[in-house]
This record gives structure tokens, sequence and C-alpha cells, in this order.
């Protein structure tokens, strides 16, 4: 799954399913790779990986109900997925509800992205404002909010929040946050055009510090990124060097096409 290879993922999960039908852990993977796969899928096959996706979802946070990720990822089928699919905001809503019983900070961030997709910009103001009030000292409030303005192209500010979070590393130290931030700040400069060499700087440390088994985006990734902000700067000789890094580093077809438009740019 990490690796894109989905066809591949779902032969195994399928398998482990059937090994293990009531492991949570298995449910919630094979809940991404049907999601995976409905995503990339034809109009004809995409409803029924969307309707194993969500039957695994539910599966999960049935057997795990206290567990955070399962009921997150169950929150972001029901606010993301079309009606058609199986999504629904009330739903959502309510698996919003739970995740603030179990741990209010979470529900305060699941809130916040129940109020972008609603498009209410004015409540999700307001309610980072009370958020960060309250809780001035988390690295996942600020990286919510920084995503929040990155995701309505307010770079300046995604940045700003960026910064803020990745300087929080520490306090928590199975908190992943802090090298999000690294990596989304690294993200925010390239889409923006601002902020270039603090941009480096972040990927440069993300590819350095991040822990590689804690589901953070992948660094060959991160490595095209900061290739493209080497590219703004004119150092396209050490842009085309993390190109073929990056190249050489990953299967994902996506990124593969990306790096291949990269190289012909730069080669012509």
């Amino acid at each position: 799954m990490r690796h894109d290879e989905l066809d591949q993922a779902e032969d195994y999960i399928e398998r482990a399913q059937a090994i293990a039908p009531d492991d949570a852990a298995i449910q919630f993977v094979a809940a991404r790779i049907m999601g995976g796969q409905a995503q990339s899928a034809s109009i004809f096959s995409a409803p029924g990986y969307a309707k194993k996706s969500l039957k695994a979802f539910k599966k999960a946070a049935e057997l795990e109900p206290e567990t955070l990720d399962y009921r997150k990822g169950l929150m972001s089928f029901y606010l993301q997925a079309p009606g058609f699919l199986g999504g629904d905001e009330k739903l959502a809503l309510a698996e919003a509800a739970a995740i603030a019983e179990l741990d209010e900070l979470q529900g305060i961030i699941a809130m916040a992205s129940i109020y972008l997709s609603k498009e209410d910009f004015p409540q999700l103001s307001a309610h980072y404002a009370a958020a960060t009030e309250k809780f001035p000292h988390s690295p996942a409030l600020f990286v919510s909010r920084g995503m929040s303005y990155q995701a309505r192209e307010q770079y300046e500010l995604a940045i700003a929040d960026f910064a803020l979070a990745k300087e929080l590393k520490g306090q928590d130290q199975e908190d992943v946050s802090p090298y999000t931030a690294m990596y989304q700040l690294g993200r925010s400069s390239v889409l923006g055009g601002i902020e270039i060499e603090q941009g480096i700087q972040a990927l440069h440390t993300f590819i350095d510090t991040a822990p590689e088994d804690k589901g953070l985006s992948p660094k060959a990734w991160a490595k095209y990124r900061l290739g493209l902000l080497y590219s703004k700067k004119g150092d396209n000789a050490k842009a085309r060097e993390l190109y073929l890094q990056a190249n050489n580093e990953t299967r994902d077809e996506n990124l593969l096409e990306q790096l291949e438009k990269a190289l012909k740019k730069k080669h012509s």
C-alpha cells in the first residue's frame, strides 16, 4: 500500500480478512486499501470498492470503538465520499462527537474538518481561534489549521502555522505532527512560490529526521518537492539530482509521472 501497489495490497489484505475477520487493525488497513482502489477505479468498479471500504471502516470502529484512528477514518469516509457511495454529513457529525468524547483536542480537529468541508469559513475561523487559546502548544492543532489555509490557497498563513507546529517538536514524542508540518511547509512553499529558503530547510529536515514507519508522506515525494524548490531558485543541477533520487526510491505511478515531466523539462 505504501508503494501504491494496490492490486497486490488488495489481494493480501483480503487473505488477512479471511484469516482474522475480527482483527480491527486488519479491517482498518483494508478500508484504506479499498478506499484507494475506489479513487482510482472505473465508474463501474468504484462503487463496489467504496462499499468494501465503508464496511471495513465500520467494522474496525465497532471492534475497537475507543481507537481514535478508526473513528477518524470512518468520519473522513462519511465526509469525503459522495452520498451515492455512502457519504453522509450527519454520520460524520456523529463520529466527530464520538471522537470528542474520547479526546477533546482530536474532536476539535474533527469538527474543523467538517466546517472546512461545508465551506463555513467564519465558523471555521472562530472554531480555530477558540481552540488555539485552549491548546496553544499543540502541533496537531496548528497543522490542522495550516492544512485548512493550504486548502484555501492562503499559503502565507499556512506556512506560519506549519513553522510554529514544527518548532513544538519534542513535547509529545508520539506525536508526528511536527514532521507533517515540515513536509507541508515545503509543499505550501512550492504551491505558493513563496518562502523558498524556509521551504527548502523544512524539507531537508523532514528527509533527514522523519521516521519511516509512522504513516507520514513518503520521502520520495519530499525529494521531488525539494527539487521543485531548488528549481525555483535556479539550481537546476541540485533539482535534477533530487528528481533522480526520488525516481529510484518510488513505485508510485503518480509521482513517477510528475518526475518524468520534471526531468524532461530540465533536460530540454
